[in-house]
């Protein structure tokens, strides 16, 4: 019997890789393991498949056990939506606590 699924949702960890050093050292950090510079921009990442290649542009997602591999920008627009890490959210709550303490009273004040 034919039967439908559907994936579960899963949260993953992701850098876009823009071509310059700075970003190259962030990914490099992250990894925790040596990235192959190659000619053009590009990277050579470890996978479980082995060495795959990241163009600038292609994001350099962390699987759900660790495992590193790039993913073309297209792709990863369709499959994943940010969100938000707990300190993002912290960051709304605070502004919208202090825009309501900002705004508090001004409905009720009148004009004298």
């Amino acid at each position: 019997m034919v039967k439908r699924y559907q994936k579960k949702p899963v949260v993953i960890e992701a850098i876009q890789w823009d071509g310059t050093d700075i970003c190259l050292g962030e990914i490099i950090h992250w990894m925790d393991h040596e990235v192959l510079n190659l000619e053009n921009n590009k990277l050579g990442i470890e996978t479980l498949e082995g060495v795959m290649e990241a163009s600038v542009g292609d994001f350099i997602i962390k699987g759900v056990k660790g495992e590193f591999y790039p993913c073309k920008p297209d792709i990863f627009e369709q499959t994943y939506e940010e969100v938000p890490t707990p300190l993002q959210h912290n960051e709304e709550l605070y502004e919208a606590a202090i825009e309501a303490m900002n705004n508090y009273g001004k409905e009720n004040k009148s004009d004298d």
